[in-house]
């Protein structure tokens, strides 16, 4: 073993070169450059690492600053169902155009939205049809062409924000009320079908369902939860969807209303038995619904 001239322990193995026997020193007098150098490597290499890494954040949050439900505070999340008179009016000629049931918010279905979620929607609820629509009725016609048609199945709110369903094939026979609360006869309707269910005048097992459809932001006896409550209405209320500007609801349009009120009987197999539009008398709406469900 010899000392070479730089101050390292070498072994001299036997027939061979010397080789080093542990980590060699650095030559005399380059000892602080070579550490500067690594130093360098490091902070280039620390710097480069920052870089990706702040590049990968910003790639996956597409650089937003802000939480991603941060979108529920929109405007247009804050024109919900109005509840009271102050403040919830809304000029029936501005040019904005609001919901529709073709271009619904990107939420869950209906049957599983809690109210506090619920589109806002200035003329109703949000409403799902299943099935074909029952083609327009017209009073004109001697024979109504939706006689014996499957009805479509509809799936909405009241305006609690319950959800609600009508399918007569699943819960029994069913008449179904469409009202609008601008709507005079509608209003004078409403007393006498109230008194009707009242005096036990429903056929056994009958459902009877108001829609309340056609909603006018604005207009007289607007909103209709509160007209409905107001008349002293208790039963089952659908809430239709639509645009508030006073044209038939999406559930309306499916049951081809043309005019308000307007009476349809769905049997318990499903199928329209009867339709009918205007203002009945007790006797008259009983007669119509005895007949149609063949009683």
């Amino acid at each position: 073993m010899s000392q070479n001239a730089s101050g390292g322990w070498w072994t001299q193995p036997p027939g061979g070169a010397a080789q080093p026997s542990g980590v060699p020193l650095p030559p005399s007098g380059d000892g602080h450059g070579e550490q500067h150098r690594r130093v360098a490597m490091w902070v280039g290499a620390a710097l480069v690492v920052v870089a990706i890494v702040v590049g990968v954040v910003l790639v996956l949050t597409n650089g937003r600053t802000q939480p991603a439900d941060s979108a529920t505070t929109e405007p247009a999340q804050t024109s919900s169902v109005p509840t009271t008179g102050a403040g919830t009016t809304v000029d029936v000629t501005s040019t904005t155009t609001p919901p529709t049931i073709s271009d619904p918010p990107p939420t869950a279905a209906p049957t599983s939205v809690p109210i506090a979620t619920l589109p806002s929607l200035p003329g109703g609820q949000p409403v799902v049809v299943t099935g074909g629509a029952l083609p327009t009725y017209l009073a004109s016609e001697p024979v109504d062409a939706a006689i014996g048609m499957a009805a479509p199945v509809i799936d909405g709110f009241d305006f609690q924000g319950t959800p609600m369903e009508i399918d007569a094939a699943r819960q029994g026979a069913t008449l179904l009320v469409f009202v609008a609360h601008w709507c005079p006869h509608c209003n004078a309707e409403l007393p006498r079908l109230i008194e009707w269910m009242a005096d036990g005048g429903v056929p056994d097992g009958l459902r009877v369902v108001l829609v309340s459809t056609a909603v006018s932001v604005g207009s007289v006896n607007y909103p209709p939860g509160e007209w409905l409550a107001d008349r002293g209405w208790t039963a089952s209320v659908l809430v239709d969807e639509g645009d508030g500007d006073g044209a038939p609801g999406a559930a309306a349009q499916a049951f081809g209303a043309s005019a308000l009120p307007y009476f349809v009987v769905v049997g318990a197999d499903g199928t329209v038995k009867a339709r009918v539009t205007g203002e009945r008398t007790i006797e008259g709406l009983a007669q119509f619904v005895r007949a149609a469900l063949g009683l």
